[in-house]
């Protein structure tokens, strides 16, 4: 993984940051059903 960021750091970037935007994307997605299902 660090040296596709070295090689290519733009392309490292882009996908890091897409990434953590769709997990938290998932995650914001989830959370309500989880508190859904716990309570």
């Amino acid at each position: 993984m660090i040296i596709i960021v070295v090689t290519k750091p733009y392309k490292g970037v882009k996908s890091f940051i897409f990434c953590v935007s769709g997990f938290s994307l998932l995650f914001n997605h989830l959370l309500p059903l989880t508190e859904l299902i716990l309570h």
